[in-house]
């Protein structure tokens, strides 16, 4: 993948607008979860994890405010399978496969 394919799919989910990741995320076929806080934990930990990637487009600022984000609302940043945070185990399955999702579209 070209460096400017993934700066551009980053910069889907980091502008954090919801309309505009919703129409991406259902033009590749991901289920795209009715509430908007699943939603909104699946970018910011997407967001975390790529920050770590080499060469990623992420910005610290954009780092750091998604971090806060998530330990605002009681996620775990960085680490999926330690989600514990989320008590709901339904609520924690679609914010691990919605990460997933959005990792898997910006690593093509």
């Amino acid at each position: 993948m070209e460096v400017n394919d993934l700066f551009e799919k980053c910069e889907i989910f980091t502008s954090l607008d919801k309309e505009r990741i919703i129409k991406y995320c259902r033009e590749l076929n991901i289920d795209v979860p009715e509430d908007d806080e699943i939603l909104f934990a699946g970018v910011h930990k997407a967001i975390c994890k790529l920050f770590l990637y080499e060469d990623s487009p992420i910005t610290c600022q954009q780092f750091n405010e998604s971090y806060s984000w998530l330990v605002n609302h009681g996620y775990v940043p960085l680490d999926e399978e330690k989600a514990e945070s989320i008590e709901d185990d339904e609520k924690k399955a679609k914010v691990i496969s919605l990460l997933e999702d959005i990792i898997d579209i910006l690593k093509e």
